[in-house]
């Protein structure tokens, strides 16, 4: 009995599929319409993978050019150290070389914003990066923010530190000793800091401190005040003791301050009461001194500057520098 052969049907999916690309094909090649697609399909694909092509042919020489190669002069800090009268150092120099970015780079480097501003977040003077803009020719802008000095924490007669307003610990050999006597002292406080050169210092007492004498930077030599000192006042469920602050003026008037600016109790007047107070106080009386040798200052109730008996001398591991 002879074998019959099965007859292909007509629905077989390699038949279907064959069929459908010779049609696409009569259509590209045949019909007018369909060779200007084929042509308008040939220029994408040449448009699309031609400069990739190209670029991986001669990029490597085009970076390598002048007008592309990013070097340490060619990186500008806006503003500049100098301009703000207090950094002492090349901010820019000491950021890139402690990142291994002093040589020469490309501005294509698709990470070499990242990377700068990287380098200079980690320098103790820099507290922030707001922009790196990258210009052709090879150039690059930075705006940063500085930390400023706020108050220099005393731990002896020859011995201080400066600290900003958020009690991040600056570079010390930045200040002569006769320039860290012209800012206001944080004495009363011993040990520290905990952490190196541009951390916080890990101290409450000088972080409050160091807010306060932030607060009144504007009006600090005005009211002739010479340092901010934390008193203990007390203890918290967890034993550990809790503070205030007290002002003294240059000629030993104490001015209770109350707590620091992060944890002001319900009721107690703001940073910025305060200082207005005490604005308000010289602005009548001519000094904080005026109240007497027998009387101290109180800010911490009220609607106005307290005169109360002075009470006995609060010792403090240290006075100002002199």
């Amino acid at each position: 009995m002879k074998r019959t052969k099965k007859k292909k049907s007509a629905f077989d999916p390699w038949a279907i599929v064959i069929r459908r690309i010779a049609r696409v094909v009569r259509f590209l090649l045949l019909r007018p319409e369909g060779r200007l697609t084929l042509v308008s399909v040939v220029l994408l694909a040449l448009l699309t993978v031609g400069p990739y092509w190209a670029w991986r042919q001669v990029g490597q020489r085009v970076a390598a050019g002048d007008d592309y190669q990013l070097t340490f002069d060619r990186v500008e800090l806006i503003p500049s150290p100098e301009s703000v009268g207090w950094i002492r150092r090349d901010v820019k120099l000491e950021a890139l070389r402690d990142a291994g970015l002093d040589q020469s780079a490309s501005i294509l480097n698709a990470d070499v914003n990242e990377r700068l501003a990287k380098a200079l977040r980690l320098h103790p003077w820099i507290a922030d990066v707001r922009k790196v803009t990258k210009r052709y020719p090879a150039r690059v802008e930075i705006e940063v923010e500085y930390r400023r000095p706020a108050a220099m924490v005393v731990l002896g007669s020859e011995v201080w530190w400066p600290v900003d307003a958020g009690g991040v610990v600056l570079p010390k050999d930045d200040f002569s000793p006769y320039e860290a006597r012209r800012y206001p002292h944080i004495t009363n406080v011993s040990g520290g800091p905990y952490g190196p050169t541009g951390a916080p210092w890990g101290d409450v007492r000088v972080h409050g401190a160091a807010e306060i004498a932030a607060a009144l930077a504007g009006d600090w030599q005005k009211l002739g005040l010479a340092r901010v000192a934390p008193l203990v006042v007390g203890t918290g469920f967890n034993g550990a003791e809790e503070y205030e602050f007290a002002l003294y003026t240059q000629r030993g008037t104490r001015v209770y301050w109350g707590h620091g600016p992060a944890n002001s109790s319900p009721g107690e007047p703001t940073t910025a009461e305060k200082a207005a107070r005490l604005r308000d106080y010289v602005a009548g009386r001519g000094s904080l001194d005026a109240a007497g040798d027998g009387q101290d200052l109180d800010l911490r109730s009220g609607k106005a500057v307290a005169a109360i008996p002075r009470a006995a001398e609060v010792p403090h591991a240290h006075g100002p520098l002199r």
